[in-house]
């Protein structure tokens, strides 16, 4: 006897999916970001309510034996909140919470559900930079040692960790999605406290050198990078294969939008970093005419509008002063402080001088000036010595593997796109927030297809109705 089966709730046809009403989850989880962002600039005890609130959510995901794809959302949802935290001066928050609590959450979800098999590479990683932090630990006072630990670091370990979460579980094209809409949104929060603030100073003076007036009183360099960071990801995510028409026209838009605030902060990191990663992952998208035509029109679009519309206002908007600015070619004092560090090296080849004492090699060289490494590669060298420099080919090897097991051209455009901005973030602003650490685990992501054969599914009624 052969009965009809019946319509199962959530099981739709490709075609039904494509002519259904658009989803508003994801409209509404963005534009929540934005009085959320607010009032938490105005009232920043509610930032420090609102990480400990991620965090307890995290802790629970990680222990309740959930999809991996929650603890990725939580992680991408943190790099893109750090920034906005960090603004927003939240009371009693660790200045590096989000590297501790991306390392702590993702630990605990690998231990709890025992996926460690892999990831030996990221653990080489963090092992081959773990002697110099004894050296620091026992040869510094206290306070000064876990100064310099805590920004040094946190960085390395969140990325090692992320790269080994990344590395031990394996993601759908759809959850991988869902987990870029997790950092898209605060980033987007971000974007409306800087709109928010330029509309209510009664004046900002834009000089020749970044703006803090502009960044809302926060590091232009970050608040730069975090716009940068939220350009990058949307505009990937919009040139992804997303049934959604709608969705990806609102990211195009959001991303221009973001980088038209990085630029009004004088900073010119965030809009260097995401042109030169969003270049490079379209063009491992341009693979055949289909693809190559949608990269083209996108990206004439893109620049027209940058350059005809947004350009023209902001640069009216700065009388005169962003262009100058953009103009000029200087690197802002890093290439000497990158060069202090090869030298600090050919001095400490073996195992360097520990970990954040290349700041009193600067403070000798500069004549007082003791100031922070800006690339992570050069201070891994004056610090770690020769196991920097090993540590630093691990990071090449984990770079180029992860590029040529990447399957598909949509997912090897965004490993691409988030290794390159990964890199030069490295480079330009060591490891100063935990972005470039989580985009590095993304790129260790294997990403299945968006929906699996039925019989290989947790849903047993789908495949028993899919056989009936």
């Amino acid at each position: 006897m052969v009965t009809e089966a019946r319509p199962i709730r959530g099981l739709r046809s490709k075609r039904a999916r494509r002519l259904s009403i658009p989803e508003f989850g994801p409209y509404m989880f963005f534009g929540m970001h934005a009085p959320l962002a607010i009032l938490m600039w105005q009232v920043p005890i509610i930032a420090s309510i609102h990480a400990g609130i991620v965090f307890v959510t995290g802790l629970f995901l990680a222990v309740s034996r959930r999809s991996p794809a929650y603890m990725a959302g939580i992680a991408c949802y943190i790099a893109g909140s750090e920034v906005m935290w960090r603004l927003s001066q939240a009371p009693g928050l660790p200045w590096e919470f989000a590297e501790y609590s991306i390392t702590v959450l993702l630990s605990i979800y690998l231990i709890w559900n025992g996926r460690l098999r892999k990831g030996m590479l990221p653990l080489a990683y963090i092992a081959l930079l773990t002697p110099a932090a004894i050296y620091t630990l026992f040869g510094v006072s206290g306070s000064r040692a876990h100064a310099f630990l805590a920004f040094d670091m946190s960085g390395p370990i969140a990325l090692a960790v992320c790269c080994w979460f990344f590395y031990n579980v394996r993601l759908t094209r759809a959850s991988l999605l869902r987990a870029l809409r997790c950092l898209i949104a605060p980033t987007l929060g971000l974007a409306t406290i800087l709109v928010v603030n330029l509309a209510t100073s009664t004046h900002i003076d834009f000089g020749k050198a970044s703006n803090f007036a502009a960044s809302a009183g926060y590091g232009p360099n970050e608040v730069s990078g975090a716009m940068g960071l939220g350009v990058t990801v949307a505009f990937m995510y919009a040139l992804q294969d997303v049934r959604q028409l709608s969705i990806r026209v609102v990211l195009f838009t959001c991303s221009i939008g973001m980088a038209a605030l990085s630029a009004i902060t004088f900073s010119r990191t965030g809009l260097y970093l995401s042109a030169l990663s969003i270049t490079s992952g379209v063009v491992f998208m341009a693979n055949g005419f289909r693809n190559m035509l949608k990269v083209v029109l996108v990206g004439a679009v893109a620049v027209g509008v940058s350059v005809f519309i947004v350009l023209p206002i902001l640069d009216s908007f700065t009388q005169g002063a962003l262009v100058k600015r953009f103009e000029q070619s200087g690197v802002t004092h890093r290439d000497v402080l990158a060069l202090d560090d090869v030298n600090t090296f050919l001095q400490h080849p073996l195992f360097g001088v520990g970990v954040g004492l290349s700041t009193k090699e600067h403070f000798r060289s500069q004549r007082g000036a003791a100031e922070e490494s800006h690339t992570e590669p050069t201070r891994d060298l004056a610090e770690h010595g020769l196991l920097g420099v090993s540590a630093l080919i691990i990071l090449l090897v984990i770079t180029v593997r992860n590029i040529r097991s990447a399957n598909g051209v949509e997912n090897r455009s965004l490993t691409v796109a988030w290794l390159v901005w990964a890199w030069l973030y490295m480079c330009v602003s060591a490891m100063r927030t935990v972005a470039p650490g989580v985009l590095f685990g993304l790129s260790c992501a294997a990403v299945l297809p968006n929906e699996p054969a039925p019989a290989a599914t947790d849903d047993l009624v789908t495949a028993a109705a899919l056989e009936a």
